[in-house]
């Protein structure tokens, strides 16, 4: 024991353990700036679906102001849903700044979030992070969750650690869990439902003073809200888009080596998961080691473990049950992976409990996570790179232009091509829409579920299988709310049907560099 200026002892290594602790969350604030800095800086931003939401959120704020253009073409769902809650903090973000700076902040909100959760979940049961394994949580969200542009997932994604951290406390902590847990079932369903299901099986067995009866009774009764819910989505599916369920061992093997739910694309960011994956191991390898080492020395409370392996064993069961994709499942198989990592952090984290963190692991992880932030940052730079190599951002341009001639124009895309759609990550086409008020009419992306404030085509508004399968079908009535119409890779004989028919006048001969033709009516109505 040391002695004190004061007389009183304390146990050796106090000091050394705080300035330990310190320095952990140092580096920790340090290492979540670096990782955010790309999402403030790259331009353009690098995001799959990201484009189809800020356009969704631009053609929500025109029906709901009250656009006529806007009016004719959309009707707008608001009712809540599970990929819900992502639309609304990006429609409430935009009302106070720009949409371009909104889907910025909404993603380092999430990330942030789910960061310091990582860190709460991270801390043993006297309060004390001491595992330098907390360094690689925001490199768990920047993957797939951020750049493929999954925002309500990403939000909802985001209060999981919190909802597990919050089930090994109080009676009181297990109905805040159990709050946060439906709150996350209106971002999405899967971090929803591993939400409720590590609520009850941390929360039941924690080490409390309460009788455990009434443990498990609370805990039953927080979880029971989003795991109704999750069960009411899932039984309330389709027939034709339920899965069935099947073991496939070539499944485990993926998630054992490769871990590639964890990636966005195959290449660079696959191998930075499998780093994450290897010193993950690595670092629970070594922490049960020490702790077989210190656990009868040690004076630091060690909390029970079991309840997440259970966890963690069951959420790799329902990763392994669940199929590869089709039939509309693809995102199950490609996210499920990462809830068994999620589990395994708190037993990581506290398997050695040690007061004093050893400097060594600390260099260890540091270094790691220098590395995995180099290679983040280089891949972002390569594929915002890889939008100007292949003349996407040349393509946008133009089109931009021919946009710009009329706001409120009726974009029509009878390619799907991928200069023209607004969804894939290549192509800004959709962020270039919103900003000067276009109007995608041609289906798919605005009427499906990644538009999370669903978009409802308006019924007196042609269906998008008449405009681009059946333009013979159209007649004068269907193009009136019409005044500016860009047609994309359209046929010669759909712009001789227009033209001939004289609802709208040719004013741009064919753009190759947009591949774009473009129509205009001039009357009173398009002149209000």
């Amino acid at each position: 024991m040391t002695v004190t200026s004061d007389g009183t002892t304390r146990p050796p290594g106090t000091d050394d353990g705080r300035r330990a602790v310190r320095r952990l969350r140092i580096w920790f604030g340090t290492i979540l700036l670096v990782a955010l800095s790309p999402t403030l800086t790259l331009s353009p931003f690098p995001s799959q679906d990201g484009p189809s939401h800020v356009y969704a959120t631009r053609a929500i704020d025109g029906v709901l102001s009250g656009e006529r253009a806007f009016a004719a073409v959309y009707d707008v769902d608001l009712a809540p849903n599970t990929n819900w809650l992502g639309g609304v903090l990006l429609y409430a973000l935009g009302l106070v700044v720009s949409l371009e700076l909104a889907e910025r902040l909404l993603i380092v909100l999430f990330v942030t979030v789910f960061s310091l959760g990582w860190w709460r979940l991270a801390r043993g049961p006297d309060g004390v992070v001491r595992s330098p394994i907390v360094l690689f949580g925001p490199f768990f969200v920047t993957g797939m969750t951020l750049h493929l542009g999954f925002y309500s997932y990403g939000v909802g994604l985001a209060l999981l650690p919190w909802v597990w951290a919050l089930a090994t406390g109080t009676t009181r902590s297990l109905a805040l869990a159990g709050a946060l847990a439906t709150v996350a079932w209106f971002g999405h369903v899967l971090p929803a439902a591993f939400a409720s299901l590590g609520l009850f099986v941390v929360g039941a067995f924690a080490q409390t003073d309460a009788p455990r009866w009434r443990r498990v009774f609370t805990a039953a009764l927080s979880a029971f809200p989003s795991a109704a819910l999750s069960l009411q989505w899932l039984f309330t599916r389709p027939p034709a888009v339920v899965p069935n369920t099947h073991l496939d061992p070539m499944t485990l093997l993926e998630a054992a080596l490769t871990l590639r739910p964890l990636s966005a694309w195959v290449g660079t960011t696959e191998h930075i998961a499998m780093v994450m994956a290897l010193i993950f191991a690595a670092f629970v390898a070594v922490g049960q080691r020490a702790s077989r080492l210190s656990r009868s020395s040690s004076s630091v409370p060690v909390a029970p473990l079991w309840p997440w392996w259970v966890l963690a064993g069951s959420a790799l069961l329902a990763y392994l049950l669940l199929p590869e994709g089709g039939q509309g499942f693809w995102f199950v198989s490609e996210r499920l992976g990462l809830y068994p990592w999620l589990a395994l952090l708190p037993i990581a984290a506290n398997l050695n409990p040690l007061a004093v963190m050893p400097s060594a692991r600390l260099a260890k992880a540091l270094t790691a996570s220098i590395i995995m932030t180099c290679i983040l940052f280089g891949h972002l730079c390569w594929l915002s790179g890889r939008l100007v190599e292949e003349g996407q951002a040349r393509s946008v341009d133009a089109m931009t232009r021919v946009l710009e001639r009329g706001k409120g124009s009726i974009l029509l895309d009878f390619s799907e091509s991928e200069t023209a759609r607004f969804r894939p990550y290549l192509h800004l086409l959709g962020r270039a829409a919103a900003t000067v008020g276009a109007i995608d009419a041609s289906a798919h992306e605005p009427h499906t579920d990644h538009f999370q404030l669903r978009l409802r085509p308006h019924h007196g508004f042609p269906s998008p299988d008449r405009l681009l399968g059946s333009p013979e079908s159209l007649t004068r009535h269907d193009l009136r709310n019409i005044c500016t119409l860009v047609s994309v890779g359209a046929t010669a004989a759909w712009v001789a049907r227009i033209e001939g028919e004289g609802w709208l006048e040719v004013t741009s001969a064919r753009d190759e560099a947009s591949r774009t033709v473009t129509f205009e009516r001039h009357d009173a109505f398009c002149s209000r």
